[in-house]
């Protein structure tokens, strides 16, 4: 199956009026464009700089812990984590946590459910 596209602009020679190139590319199998669009998400992900409401994901975490009166021990015992690795997410290891991990934490630690709402 053949891909292509461009935006805007009449077809010349390959690019479009406004020097924009025209991207056109075969895809052989599902799985070609399974590996791209996984490549694509993961580098969205790395590059998505993990703040919210100008605070990092580890401040929340930890403000969460206190509000519920637990000790970084009792939330690791919880979560079946070291009280260690606790005190990394809630300061510098904060803001690269695995979404995985950080689902973990707050389903298991604090009751609760993460939600994302990405706005582009």
């Amino acid at each position: 199956m053949a891909v292509s596209g461009f935006v805007g602009g009449d077809l010349q020679n390959g690019s479009t009026n406004d020097g924009r190139l025209l991207l056109q590319f075969t895809v052989g199998s599902m799985q070609l464009l399974n590996y791209i669009c996984t490549f694509i998400i993961k580098s969205i992900l790395i590059l998505f700089e993990m703040k919210i409401s100008g605070r990092h994901i580890g401040e929340m975490l930890k403000e969460a812990r206190e509000q519920r009166q637990l000790t970084q021990e009792q939330l690791a015992q919880k979560v079946g984590k070291k009280r260690s690795y606790i005190s990394k997410v809630e300061t510098d290891y904060g803001n690269n946590i695995k979404l995985q991990t950080l689902k973990e934490i707050v389903e298991k630690g604090f009751d609760g459910t993460v939600k994302i709402n990405l706005e582009l």
